[in-house]
This record gives C-alpha cells, sequence and structure tokens, in this order.
C-alpha cells in the first residue's frame, strides 16, 4: 500500500526569536529537502507523516525533529558553542577557524562594554596580544594610537580600519557599546586582501543593527575616579637651596639670591599635590534600535 504524500509547513528561528533564513531542511536518511527563506518559513512534500526531519544552519546546531503527523512545525535552533568549528571571514572566502593559519584576534563585544571606558582603543589595552595601545601625545584629549606587529613605517604606523566593510580613518567616534564584533589581522597575510594599505595590521570591526520585529532602549552609565598612581620624590624649596649652594661653591660661582638663606624657603609648594588631583570621570550612553519588515535602523546618543 502506498502512502499518500504529506505537505508540512514550518519557520525555523534562532534562540532570541529571529527568523533563520537559508536553513537547510532534509528529510533524514534521503535527499528530500528544502531551505527557509528570508523569513525563515519552508514548505515540503514528504513521503509520509512519521519521518525525521534534520534542520541545519552555519553557527547553528543540527536539530532532528519528528513529524509524527503534524503539519505545521516551529523549530527553534540553538548557537553551536564549537569554537573550533566557527566559520571566520577571511576576505576572500570563508574558513573554518581551526584551519586558519594566519594570525586574527578576536575580541568580544561583551568585555568592551566592561572596561569602564569611553573610548574602544582603551577598552583594549591589555586584552589582545601583540598590539601596543599607547597615548599619541602628553596633551589632554590627544588621544590613542594603535600599533600592530611594533612600528612597520617611517610615517604613519596606523592600522587599517574597516568599519561595517568601509574603510574609515580612526575610530574615535565609536562607542564601545555599539560594537557587535571586533577582530584583528595581524600577520602579512592580510596583504593578500587589502594590499600595502594592510602593512600596519587590519582592524575590523561590524557595528550592531536593529532587529526585525524587535524594538529595544539600551542605557549605559559608570562613574569613577583617577588619580596618579605614583608621585615622583624630589627635593623642597630648603633642600633645592641647599644643593644649589653647594653646587655653585664647589664650581666657584656665587650663589643664586633666592637660596642665601635655604631655611627661610621653607618646605615651599609641592607642585604634584597641586596639579595632580583625584579626578573623577563619568560616561553615559542611551541607545534606541529597531527594525522594520524592509530595513534596520539604529540610532544612538552618547555623552
Amino acid at each position: 500500500m502506498l502512502l499518500a504524500p504529506v505537505p508540512v509547513r514550518g519557520r525555523v528561528i534562532g534562540p532570541n526569536n529571529e527568523p533563520i533564513p537559508g536553513a537547510t531542511v532534509v528529510v533524514k536518511g534521503s535527499t528530500v529537502g528544502t531551505a527557509t527563506d528570508a523569513d525563515g518559513n519552508f514548505s515540503l512534500t514528504l513521503p509520509d507523516g512519521n519521518v525525521t526531519l534534520v534542520i541545519s544552519s552555519i553557527g547553528f546546531a543540527n536539530q532532528e525533529v519528528a513529524v509524527n503527523g503534524r503539519s505545521t512545525l516551529s523549530i527553534t535552533l540553538q548557537n553551536d558553542t564549537k569554537a573550533l568549528d566557527e566559520v571566520v571571514v577571511v576576505g576572500y572566502g570563508t574558513q573554518r577557524r581551526q584551519d586558519v593559519t594566519g594570525s586574527i584576534a578576536t575580541v568580544k563585544a561583551e568585555d568592551l562594554r566592561t572596561q569602564g571606558t569611553n573610548t574602544v582603543q582603551k577598552s583594549l589595552q591589555g586584552r589582545v596580544a601583540g598590539v601596543q595601545i599607547e597615548s599619541s601625545g602628553g596633551n589632554p584629549g590627544s588621544g590613542v594610537r594603535v600599533i600592530v606587529r611594533g612600528a612597520g613605517s617611517l610615517n604613519n604606523n596606523d592600522p587599517l580600519y574597516i568599519v561595517d566593510g568601509v574603510q574609515v580613518d580612526n575610530i574615535n567616534n565609536l562607542q564601545p557599546t555599539d560594537i557587535a564584533s571586533f577582530d584583528i589581522l595581524k600577520d602579512a597575510s592580510a596583504a593578500a586582501i587589502y594590499g600595502s594599505r594592510a602593512a600596519n595590521g587590519v582592524v575590523l570591526i561590524t557595528t550592531k543593527g536593529g532587529k526585525k520585529g524587535e524594538n529595544r532602549i539600551d542605557f549605559n552609565a559608570y562613574y569613577g575616579v583617577q588619580q596618579i598612581a605614583k608621585k615622583i620624590d624630589v627635593l623642597n624649596a630648603s633642600e633645592w637651596a641647599t644643593v644649589s649652594n653647594t653646587a655653585h661653591d664647589a664650581a666657584g660661582l656665587p650663589r643664586l639670591d633666592i637660596a642665601q638663606n635655604p631655611e627661610s624657603l621653607g618646605a615651599g609648594t609641592d607642585w604634584q599635590k597641586e596639579i595632580y588631583q583625584t579626578a573623577p570621570m563619568q560616561n553615559y550612553t542611551l541607545g534606541a534600535s529597531g527594525a522594520a519588515k524592509t530595513s534596520p535602523t539604529t540610532c544612538r546618543a552618547g555623552t
């Protein structure tokens, strides 16, 4: 007796209820299958109503679902936590992370947000091996310089910054809370992708975008204080005058008028104490994100 074909429809979603397009839905042990559309929906005609479907998608763990005569299915895939099988975009294709021979450093977005800083560069300090994060000057507000693999050029040692696929001069305007993923290509193989621009390394950043059907309001705040870690042990006014007199006497030179009577000068002013005060620091970011069915929108504001 031949069994009548059984039509079945369903939807494949992720752990956050987001649709998974392009997921493969196959009858176990056969070549009968299909793929989900942009909204995660699929339809398939089964040889009978008691088969098992195997659902798979890149980045998610495979799942088997018994149909048991049902005509409508709702399937939720879980993220695949096996790091060695993670797919890495290398610019000229994709590879599993364990197959990548180049030096790629990855920083999680959660780690950037927990640093308590208002710049991406400062959030990276001490987190990436082979990458130096240092001040670009001694003036207040002079910014931060990122050096990958040391100094490789006489003129400019800045890496190539790629934000959402677009080259930018710097990432000073990015908030750590705006970043979804952060990767650094540190070795010379990056030149195969970006040419001579990658001589000083490449920083790849993907920012967050809205998700369809989900509106979110994010508020992040932190407050702290900063102070100098160690002061230099220097002479006070009286001690300086004594040393000055000794030096001038040894050189056969007349003493300075200001140093004639060291005891009258006292301790003087401790300029390190006057300059290096305990300073408060604070940062607040407010973000609203969401996406319509046609195009995602994201806006953020920070102070």
